[in-house]
């Protein structure tokens, strides 16, 4: 009887017992492989009412009624489901006599693991005794640093008017992939509309400026000859400047000073008072979209109403106290801290200079001592906004002491430094810099413009050719540099995108794609000839 009470717990146990898959393990990164459908890819005649694609694992379906698009468009969306380890298409017409119909799922299928997207999940089939044959291929770069661009999407329309890629999804369309490069396939003769899309949420529409990179052709593509399916075309994909402007948030405290958030970047912000003149001043910080202001003036101890422009046109009115600082809390809060001390190594060249957290007003040069050698050395000192610069009779080699005393420096509020500020900086020598020249072996423009960059990022220098073929870059850092340079059409000193409507095309840009190594006390001079 103990043996079968034991042989049943047993029984009731295993029935019990769940199966749980083995944890741990490398992440599944390989998306499903197609590997059937019926009726068979390229099938010609096509009179089916469904079609079936098989993968080599389970799947799911991802926004597929977006995702999918049908070439030519079909009038009805078809009914699509997983079924089994595939997907059924159930169409919902009968398709046109003779004509070729080409499946692309885009990123509507994926498997059930971890959702990795088929790529290049495309199925065509013929109405007809033929399939289309043509094809388009190119590649699709940055048009400002001239690198390939991932999955941007090259799109075909039959109809051409300029705005339909803001309406309409395509009626053929391709990927490119790692290397830039896209080809498109089974396209029908015909004149087709091109436009090239980098978008963000994955509807085929151009509709988010803000985030959204793009190129076209100026004229339609007319495929209509068999040495069409040879042709090769370059897009060059940029982001258009958005001409709106406002305020995405703003802080302002009772001493007259704000901290202002475009919607982008500000080219020339201005302000002026409702009831009066008045000086304020502004800090741009580079390529962001914070900047910030302040009343220049002494407190008046009341609210000021302030309309803020840029480029002229107004962007909001603001109410901003204006108040003195008075009592301990306040003069805590408000008390002057630095925040970026000066590098320890410079050249003679650079610019040495000390941050601080509110704009500064005033320094107190008897509080202020530069000592090289154990002996004084005179200094002109110099504020810009949150910074006060430094410049002395610097000398290559040399080694200097720096020391601003408590109270040396005064903030737009009337707050003084609290505590001294010590510092050693050392200049660099003529040996440890090194010389760079750049051999343009071809006729240069005055409207050319060339830029030395850092290959970790920034532009070391900016200026306009001017027609010159050997430009010569003289005491640098060593480090890795590259060459950028583009040719300024309208003169405005910058770089400018595509603007679609207007049919202007991005500035031409050329990236001299290769590492410039700079070593100490060398001197390197570089061909670039871009027209090989």
């Amino acid at each position: 009887m103990k043996f079968l009470n034991a042989f049943l717990f047993l029984i009731l146990l295993a029935s019990c017992a769940k199966v749980v898959p083995p944890s741990g393990g490398e992440k599944d990164t390989t998306p499903p492989q197609w590997i059937g459908a019926i009726p068979p890819n390229e099938s010609l005649n096509f009179q089916s009412e469904s079609i079936y694609l098989e993968f080599d694992e389970f799947v799911q379906l991802n926004d597929i009624q977006n995702q999918l698009i049908v070439s030519p468009p079909l009038e009805e969306r078809p009914n699509i489901r997983i079924k089994k380890r595939g997907v059924l298409i159930e169409l919902k017409e009968k398709l046109k006599p003779s004509t070729t119909y080409t499946f692309n799922f885009g990123a509507g299928v994926g498997d059930f693991t971890e959702n990795n997207s088929a790529k290049d999940l495309i199925y065509v089939i013929s109405t007809g005794n033929v399939l289309d044959s043509l094809q388009i291929q190119g590649e699709v770069i940055d048009a400002y640093t001239g690198l390939p661009s991932e999955g941007a999407k090259v799109m075909f329309y039959r109809e051409l008017q300029d705005s339909i890629p803001l309406k309409e999804k395509p009626y053929y369309f391709g990927r490119s992939n790692a290397e830039g490069k896209f080809k498109v396939s089974n396209m029908s003769e015909g004149e087709y509309k091109v436009f090239v899309l980098q978008e963000s949420n994955s509807n085929y529409i151009y509709d988010d400026p803000s985030s959204e990179s793009y190129a076209y052709l100026q004229e339609p593509i007319a495929s209509n000859a068999p040495s069409d399916s040879l042709s090769t075309y370059r897009f060059r994909l940029s982001q258009e400047r958005d001409t709106l402007q406002y305020f995405q948030d703003y802080y302002t405290d009772s001493t007259g000073f704000a901290q202002l958030v475009y919607f982008q970047k500000p080219l020339s912000p201005t302000a002026k008072f409702i009831d009066a003149e008045g000086e304020f001043r502004f800090d741009l910080r580079r390529n962001q979209d914070t900047t910030y202001f302040w009343i220049a003036e002494p407190p008046t101890n009341q609210d000021r109403e302030v309309v803020f422009f840029d480029q002229g046109k107004i962007l909001d009115t603001l109410s901003v106290k204006h108040y003195e600082v008075s009592g301990e809390q306040s003069k805590e809060r408000y008390q002057l801290l630095l925040i970026k001390e000066g590098q320890k190594s410079l050249r003679v060249e650079d610019t040495l200079s000390f941050g601080f957290n509110r704009p500064i007003s005033s320094v107190d040069t008897s509080l202020f001592l530069l000592v090289k050698d154990s002996l004084e050395v005179s200094a002109e000192l110099s504020v810009t906004g949150f910074e006060v610069m430094v410049k002395g009779p610097f000398q290559d080699g040399e080694s200097y002491d720096l020391l601003f005393l408590p109270g040396a420096i005064e903030s737009r509020e009337g707050m003084l430094l609290k505590d001294s500020i010590s510092s050693k900086v050392q200049f660099m020598t003529a040996e440890e810099l090194g010389d760079l020249n750049l051999v343009l072996p071809f006729e240069t423009s005055e409207n050319d413009i060339i830029e030395l960059l850092r290959k970790e990022g920034g532009v070391v220098v900016s200026e306009y050719v001017n027609g010159r073929n050997r430009i010569q870059y003289s005491r640098l850092k060593p480090g890795v540099y590259r060459f950028r340079l583009f040719e300024d059409k309208n003169r405005n000193g910058k770089w400018d995108a595509a603007e679609y409507f207007k049919g202007i095309q991005p500035e031409m840009v050329y990236n001299y794609q290769e590492d410039i190594q700079l070593r100490a006390n060398w001197e390197m001079e570089i061909v670039w000839n871009l027209l090989k």
